[in-house]
């Protein structure tokens, strides 16, 4: 043990036990709400009464055979259970995005990371109870992040040891056993399989974790369970949704997600935005090119911390802020070029140079597909979400898929972009922030988990 905490020390890693540990001990002081009081008393008080609670809904209710046993064995067994699972799954988080990308600057990239996470929007994880958000998303979203870490290790010809491949094993299946990151991973292992076919490197290990892959999705798709809630919910959550086609839901969902993405302050974005913009200031002197790093750093901010002071000068920028319209942006309501359609062509503006900046600050092919690939499959798999009637009922948990593929991209570009950084001064100025941030976020948390559900 010794030995092991040692080297964690070395190499930077004893920060990523340290804070993952405070943000177990938080949540585990929350209080039980919503699904986690309503499954309680239902779920027996055995092990073999959750495994069979669990696959029984398989055919009523939930392809979360895997996720909602754990649940369920966390929610019965209490607040050290919660503390343990919250500290692994954010442990195992940090530590993925680490192992992910190599950098010059292993200490600060920890702080990133560190930042990153704890910017992580927390108010979501409360929206159908702490304990079943969390265990629902945040975990499996943790251990479908370390499932990526094979790919990396076949691409670069690394070593997998037996170790290695029962931890992808278990990361790729247990993360995958929810809907939307199931999507995720197979796009992302089926377009690591066409890159490796493309160079003729193509390894049966990644055949191997591609049938995986395929199976989480067939398992999502084939479920009757899933169906059966899906009707169910619609008299609940969507009536009118039979009216809808295919480009309303679409509407809905590419809608939501962008202004969600850029009009509600998330403070993730605002920090994500912040950094590419630095790196393109300091690459590039073109205007044209740092004109573009400003517009979505600039716009995030003036929407989020500013939006009231932004709203007060311009008296028409509060249109960017609104809501989106129930049935979407491009609706008949409209009447031609609406206030809906201006905020989406708004917001697609800002998506449109975030692209650009992933084209100016990836040196490599392979880093724009990753971040391509993660970023465009992030948004997707919170859009797709407006095929299901749940859309709204589901809340803001729904966007935390495309969170993590995001913040994946961004020490991406955080770690391959470093080296920028050229002076011992400026690097203790970015320590400095990116300690603030952490506390930041440790109080944001505190004070979620102390005043939720009052």
């Amino acid at each position: 043990m010794k030995n092991k905490i040692k080297r964690l020390n070395e190499n930077n890693q004893i920060f990523f036990v340290i804070t993952s540990i405070l943000f177990g001990i938080i949540v585990s002081l929350c209080k039980m709400a919503g699904d986690d009081m309503s499954q309680f008393s239902h779920i027996g008080n055995s092990i073999f009464d959750w495994w069979k609670y669990s696959t029984d809904a398989y055919d009523n209710w939930s392809s979360r055979v895997l996720i909602n046993f754990i649940w369920f064995v966390v929610l019965k067994l209490g607040r050290f259970a919660i503390g343990i699972y919250c500290a692994l799954s954010m442990y195992v988080l940090q530590k993925s995005l680490y192992s992910l990308f190599e950098t010059s600057n292993r200490k600060q990239q920890v702080l990133f990371i560190t930042a990153l996470t704890f910017l992580f929007p927390f108010e979501t994880l409360m929206t159908a109870g702490w304990i079943a958000t969390i265990t629902s998303y945040f975990g499996p979203q943790a251990f479908a992040i370390a499932a990526l870490i094979p790919i990396k290790k076949i691409i670069n010809n690394e070593k997998m040891s037996f170790k290695d491949m029962l931890w992808g094993i278990i990361a790729l299946l247990y993360g995958g056993n929810a809907e939307q990151m199931s999507i995720v991973l197979f796009v992302v292992y089926l377009v690591a399989f066409i890159y490796l076919v493309v160079k003729r490197k193509i390894d049966i290990k990644i055949i191997f974790f591609m049938l995986l892959a395929i199976a989480n999705v067939l398992n999502f798709f084939l479920c009757p369970g899933n169906w059966v809630r899906k009707d169910s919910s619609v008299m609940t959550w969507f009536p009118d949704f039979g009216m809808l086609n295919v480009i309303d839901k679409a509407d809905i969902g590419i809608s939501t997600t962008l202004r969600w993405m850029f009009a509600s302050g998330q403070a993730f974005v605002i920090l994500i935005c912040i950094m590419m913009a630095n790196f393109i200031w300091k690459r590039y002197k073109e205007p044209v090119f740092r004109f573009i790093a400003l517009v979505p750093a600039g716009m995030t901010i003036l929407l989020g911390p500013l939006k009231y002071a932004f709203a007060s000068i311009f008296l028409n920028a509060s249109m960017a802020m609104n809501e989106v319209d129930y049935y979407g942006s491009f609706t008949v309501a409209s009447q031609g070029i609406g206030s809906g359609m201006i905020q989406f062509g708004f917001f697609l503006l800002i998506a449109v140079c975030i692209v650009a900046e992933l084209f100016l600050l990836n040196d490599k092919v392979e880093g724009l597909i990753v971040d391509l690939t993660l970023v465009l499959i992030g948004v997707a798999s919170r859009a797709m979400m407006a095929f299901s009637p749940t859309v709204y009922g589901s809340s803001t948990r729904t966007y935390t898929t495309m969170v993590v593929c995001i913040m994946t991209v961004a020490v991406h570009i955080y770690s391959a972009n470093i080296c920028l950084i050229e002076n011992n001064e400026e690097d203790s100025k970015e320590k400095y922030i990116l300690w603030g941030l952490i506390l930041i976020g440790f109080l944001n948390l505190i004070y979620l988990v102390a005043t939720a559900f009052y």
